[in-house]
């Protein structure tokens, strides 16, 4: 089972990748029978001109050096059997535990 779980908007690179973060830490409790990924939403700021170079940057970082699949938003519900767009972690490591529990 897939899940894609991520924040409505990434205002700040640095809350996007401490939440990468705690994705990969949460991968390992889940792993025999979810994978997880990370969505990131068409916009990462409200009014960014670059948004889409910054995107990419930003899902090629989390892929490449934190270690979490990373999705752009429409790429994500294609996916994902589960798509959760949840901006505080601690609801989002919830959600992913009571699926992981009722697996």
């Amino acid at each position: 089972m897939l899940i894609v779980v991520g924040p409505e908007v990434i205002k700040d690179f640095v809350v996007g990748y401490s939440y990468a973060r705690r994705l990969k830490a949460i991968q390992g409790k889940v792993k025999d029978k979810i994978q997880v990924a990370m969505w990131v939403s068409c916009r990462l700021s409200e009014d960014n001109e670059n948004n889409q170079r910054l995107k990419e940057r930003f899902i090629s970082t989390v892929h490449d050096h934190i270690g979490v699949p990373c999705f752009d938003g429409e790429t994500s519900n294609d996916l994902s059997d589960e798509l959760i767009k949840e901006n505080e972690f601690s609801a989002a490591s919830s959600r992913i535990m009571a699926i992981y529990n009722r697996l």
